[in-house]
C-alpha cells in the first residue's frame, strides 16, 4: 500500500499531527528495556508454576482417591468405592442356568398356592397360561413369563405343543402387562 501521493517509500502514517509537530515515540533506555526483560523473566517462572501446582493438585487428589480404594465413574461423574465381596455374594444368589430358574419358580409357585385368593375377572385364561394368580403384580406377572417362555421356547422344545404354548404366553403377557388390557 503507499500513500495519498503514490509513493511506495512514504509511510502511510502521516509523521505530523495537525499543529504540524511531529510524533514521536519515547526513546527506550536501556533500562527500560531491561526492566522489561526482567519483568517476563518473573513473571513467566510464576505463571507456569501456579499452572503446575494446578496440576499437581489434580494429580494428587487422584492419587489419594485410588488409594484409598475409589475409582472415578464418567457415567456418576464421581468417586466410587468397589465392594466386591458384596458384589460377589450379588453373583452368587444369581441363578446359574434355565433350570435353576425354573427350580426357584416352582418353589415360588408352591408357596405362593398356598396362599393364592385372586381378584375377580371375566376371564382367567391369560392368568392360566402364566400360570399366576388374577391378583397378581406386575413384577410376578413379568417373572412368569420369563419362566415359562424359557420353558417352551421352541428353541429349547422342539414339539409342536411347544410353538402354540410360547404364542400363547407371549399374547398372555403383552395382555397383562398393559394395565389398561387387563
Amino acid at each position: 500500500m503507499a500513500s495519498a501521493s503514490g509513493n511506495p517509500a512514504e509511510p502511510l502514517i502521516d509523521p505530523d499531527d495537525e499543529e504540524g509537530e511531529q510524533q514521536r515515540r519515547p526513546p527506550t533506555t536501556l533500562c527500560g528495556q531491561l526492566f522489561g526483560c526482567l519483568f517476563c523473566l518473573a513473571c513467566i517462572p510464576v505463571a507456569c508454576l501456579s499452572l503446575c501446582c494446578c496440576l499437581g493438585v489434580s494429580a494428587a487428589d487422584n492419587a489419594v482417591n485410588k488409594a484409598q480404594g475409589r475409582r472415578w465413574d464418567g457415567t456418576q461423574n464421581k468417586w466410587v468405592v468397589d465392594n466386591l465381596e458384596e458384589e460377589a455374594e450379588d453373583v452368587k444368589k444369581l441363578p446359574r442356568d434355565d433350570d435353576d430358574i425354573l427350580k426357584a419358580s416352582k418353589e415360588e409357585e408352591e408357596t405362593s398356592a398356598a396362599g393364592a385368593g385372586g381378584a375377580t375377572v371375566k376371564d382367567t385364561e391369560y392368568y392360566d397360561a402364566l400360570g399366576v394368580p388374577t391378583d397378581a403384580p406386575e413384577s410376578k406377572i413379568k417373572k412368569a413369563y420369563y419362566v415359562q417362555a424359557r420353558k417352551w421356547h421352541p428353541d429349547k422344545n422342539q414339539s409342536e405343543e411347544a410353538k402354540i404354548k410360547f404364542q400363547a404366553i407371549g399374547e398372555a403377557y403383552q395382555v397383562l402387562s398393559d394395565e389398561k388390557l387387563r
